[in-house]
């Protein structure tokens, strides 16, 4: 790979140390960040961790990046592989701690329960963290430093209470517009699968032609969350958009791919619905996510059972569908896509 790459390390608490092949580009991105400066002895840019060079960096295409030295984790990551753990866990749990690291400026096994405390407690509090992301971190630092690296009083730390916050929720006819006025039939087919089967963001850009089963009305979701794979609905109406898609497109492999021919990166359909959702006039602030939202709860209002949404949305507990009512007997095939009762443009 001929791409430029930048190798990272922390230099000490709150700072890092960022070293590269001279590269003019890079230079000028560096060099244009708050509290950045060059150490010509060492050849390193030193740079603040709060003037955030790694998300700067990955803005740009092209520009890799390596972490070395008290970031590299390697011992996470063998663990984390070993046990099967999804990409969007592993990244998640690596820059939970190697944010710990740039907190404190220690190597891991250096780190104790009052670095991770104190910097749980400024990090929720400067970055007005949400009550899943903090959960999240707890469990990725008890993962690392008290799994692996056999801190057992780090399992003191407490997850704390969790606040619910009701998802922003589209109706039918917002769904409507915002599908009818997407024009680009990527972006559209893209946008009604990921509505019509209540699908992840990770689980729209991942599918392939082959998990589309027109004769049963039926699609696959390959190793979904959890990495179980699951059936959900294939409705007639997102049929005949993917239908038409297909013959004009001919995707490979991927059914969404990217411009490197491999799947669309989540971002890139985050920003396709976002601007699907300017357009309709939608003012409601919600990710992507929402249309899966909508899906379970477009399906509630026809009366569908709980149980069978939680089989659609591949729920692994019944709480999160809310089972607190009644399981009612009845027929995964008789259910109707809420995308087959919106009337089609003409």
């Amino acid at each position: 790979n001929d791409s430029p790459m930048v190798r990272v390390d922390c230099q000490e608490a709150g700072k890092l140390r960022l070293h590269f092949t001279r590269n003019e580009k890079i230079t000028a991105i560096i060099d244009s960040l708050k509290g950045a400066h060059y150490l010509p002895d060492a050849k390193v840019w030193i740079v603040p961790v709060s003037s955030e060079p790694i998300r700067v960096l990955r803005n740009y295409s092209g520009i890799r990046i390596r972490f070395e030295g008290k970031l590299a984790l390697k011992d996470l990551d063998d663990e984390l592989r070993l046990r099967r753990y999804s990409q969007q866990t592993r990244d998640a749990y690596h820059w939970i701690n190697r944010l710990l690291i740039m907190e404190c400026g220690k190597r891991p096994y250096e780190i104790d329960g009052e670095d991770i405390k104190q910097f749980l407690v400024r990090w929720s509090k400067d970055q007005q963290v949400a009550d899943s992301t903090f959960g999240l971190a707890i469990s990725a630092i008890r993962f690392y430093h008290a799994k692996l690296l056999g801190k057992r009083n780090v399992f003191q730390i407490a997850h704390g209470k969790r606040g619910r916050r009701l998802p922003g929720i589209l109706s039918l006819n917002e769904v409507y517009l915002l599908l009818n006025l997407t024009t680009n039939l990527k972006h559209k087919a893209l946008l009604t699968l990921t509505y019509s089967a209540g699908l992840r963001v990770s689980e729209v850009v991942a599918l392939k032609v082959t998990d589309l089963d027109f004769n049963r009305g039926v699609l696959t979701v390959r190793s979904g969350k959890g990495r179980k794979d699951r059936l959900t609905l294939f409705s007639q109406h997102a049929q005949s958009t993917v239908l038409e898609y297909l013959k004009i497109h001919r995707p490979g492999r991927w059914l969404f791919e990217g411009t490197t021919g491999r799947p669309m990166h989540v971002r890139s359909a985050e920003k396709i619905f976002q601007i699907a959702r300017q357009r309709a006039g939608i003012e409601k602030k919600i990710p992507i996510h929402g249309l899966r939202h909508a899906f379970a709860t477009h399906l509630l209002e026809q009366g569908i059972d709980l149980r069978y949404i939680q089989q659609l949305l591949g729920h692994a507990s019944t709480r999160t569908t809310q089972v607190y009512t009644h399981v009612s007997t009845g027929s995964l095939t008789r259910i109707r896509s809420p995308l087959d009762s919106i009337p089609r443009a003409s």
